[in-house]
């Protein structure tokens, strides 16, 4: 089983990652993007770690630094992770192939739950880092404390991917029995985030409470999150016999986890094959639509058809609307402590910089070739240009953004956040932003296409060219501000400025594509 084991969670990463045709450039291009990823969250964190220390030091209480600190990671953790784990568990590609062969179900189950685990570890040091850095330099060291920080390192993401893992079999499951599975998925990942944010609105409240009422603390961790209530014992006791009561327990977890769900596993995998179709069939008359209308119903159809694409694309769009909503009840000052503090910003400024960061984050065009997977040679045989195929792509994300855009601009008139003449401003410069991303995320999608992809969930959020059409552009905008800041230039000159820079950019990108776009997808 070891062996196989081994054999599976290989091929898993080395498929899901293409370890194997990595070359020099890209994986320099990626070490860059890491870099840049991990310096910035190291920056930030490092600070409000350091104000989380100091508020619990002032109080005698940094013994629950550690606790804290490994909490916030587990949830980290599970926020990123809970969206991937029913494609990744039951929807691959490849479950024909591996359960025809002579492998056991539960070491197919282990090694998807072990690449699972290795990507949660690894995005959980993007937290841990920063966390342990400030915790080494305002505390005394002991080997019995290093060793304690290693272990629950190395754990650190068993729980999250567990409490993910058991998430995804439950919308399996749901959907299993559903015709309409893409609607429960998504409305399913739309509750989760509404709570995530409710906790995470409250977070100072409750952060709060614990500390003015430590015996609360410690009776919650004891009864709710008794993993929780081992590592504040293991640090606060200076005893090591509870973390290895905590690694044990993690341990038990995955076993018990395996056994449970190796007896659904493949029943599952069937039922989320099976197609539901309506008995009550009726005949209807064809639509005889153009040749470009066919083909964004196409990439319409197809974006809907995955909800973890929808989800992944539409969080942004979806996050503006709320926050155009919420100026009418609450000022710009009152937004801006919801979104993050330390800044400081007028309500034009707010909506100006809340858009361009929206639609640098909603690119669908940076996964929409890959998408294609075995149905790519379909779309190359169909007798129509490739300009057309791609302002089709670049038509989904427009039709994504730009209403929506829209209805935030009035709303934001309408609260008297911008006036009418900034919104016409902002409008233009929406629509030229948004399709200056599309261009540049086919662009990228094109540079490095992903056709083996085992699901969905890869494509969409772990390869290079999504990560390259979220991070270029919010690196570009991250650059812009400073400078827009450092330069302090009025209001109007920004507007100007930024009007002229992206009608550049779109220049730029729409010849790129439209003359080495064209060869390259032809060469794919």
């Amino acid at each position: 089983m070891k062996n196989k084991l081994g054999i599976l969670l290989k091929n898993s990463l080395t498929n899901t990652y293409k370890l194997r045709s990595m070359t020099k450039k890209k994986l320099l291009l990626i070490i860059g993007l890491v870099a840049y990823v991990f310096v910035s969250i190291f920056a930030v964190l490092s600070n409000y770690f350091g104000n989380i220390y100091e508020k619990l030091s002032d109080i005698n209480l940094s013994n629950y630094y550690l606790t804290i600190i490994f909490s916030l990671t587990s949830i980290f953790s599970l926020f990123f992770t809970i969206f991937s784990t029913k494609n990744a568990l039951f929807e691959n590609k490849d479950n024909d192939l591996l359960f025809s062969l002579p492998i056991k179900k539960e070491t197919i189950l282990l090694s998807r739950l072990s690449s699972i685990l290795i990507y949660n570890f690894v995005l959980g040091l993007f937290m841990i880092i920063p966390g342990i850095h400030v915790y080494l330099t305002n505390s005394e060291i002991s080997a019995q404390i290093l060793i304690v920080i290693i272990l629950l390192t190395l754990f650190s993401g068993v729980i999250p991917t567990i409490v993910a893992s058991l998430f995804g079999y439950l919308i399996a499951f749901v959907t299993s029995k559903s015709n309409r599975k893409n609607m429960i998925e998504l409305l399913s990942y739309v509750i989760f985030i509404g709570i995530y944010m409710l906790v995470v609105y409250n977070a100072n409240a409750i952060l709060e409470l614990f500390v003015n009422n430590p015996d609360l603390l410690s009776t919650i961790l004891k009864y709710v999150f008794f993993p929780i209530y081992l590592i504040n014992l293991s640090i606060t006791k200076h005893n090591l016999l509870y973390i290895v009561l905590y690694v044990l327990f993690n341990v038990f977890i995955i076993y018990l986890f395996i056994i449970l769900l190796d007896k659904l596993y493949y029943k599952l995998i069937v039922k989320l094959k099976i197609e539901k179709t309506s008995s009550h069939f009726k005949m209807k008359n064809i639509d005889n639509n153009s040749t470009m209308m066919a083909l964004i119903k196409k990439e319409i159809k197809r974006y809907f058809s995955s909800a973890i694409y929808v989800f992944n694309t539409a969080f942004g769009v979806i996050f503006l609307i709320i926050i155009s909503i919420a100026s009418f009840f609450y000022n710009s000052n009152e937004i801006l402590s919801l979104i993050g503090n330390g800044l400081t910003l007028n309500s034009f400024m707010l909506v100006f910089y809340l858009i361009l960061f929206v639609i640098s984050l909603s690119t669908t065009t940076n996964s929409s070739i890959s998408i294609e997977r075995n149905n790519f040679w379909i779309l190359r045989m169909l007798p129509v240009r490739t300009k057309e195929i791609f302002r089709a792509k670049k038509s989904v994300n427009l039709i994504l953004l730009i209403p929506a855009i829209l209805l935030s601009l009035i709303l934001f008139t309408i609260s008297g956040y911008i006036k009418i003449n900034e919104m016409l401003f902002l409008a233009f410069i929406s629509v030229i932003f948004s399709i200056v991303i599309a261009n540049f995320g086919l662009i990228c999608n094109l540079l490095f296409p992903k056709f083996d992809a085992p699901n969905d969930t890869v494509i969409v959020k772990q390869s290079t060219s999504s990560m390259m059409g979220i991070m270029f552009p919010l690196i570009f905008l991250i650059i812009y501000i400073v400078i827009i800041n450092l330069l302090q230039f009025s209001q109007n000159l920004v507007l100007i400025l930024t009007s002229i820079l992206f009608i550049i950019l779109l220049i730029v990108t729409n010849c790129i594509l439209n003359i080495w776009g064209i060869k390259k997808y032809r060469k794919l």
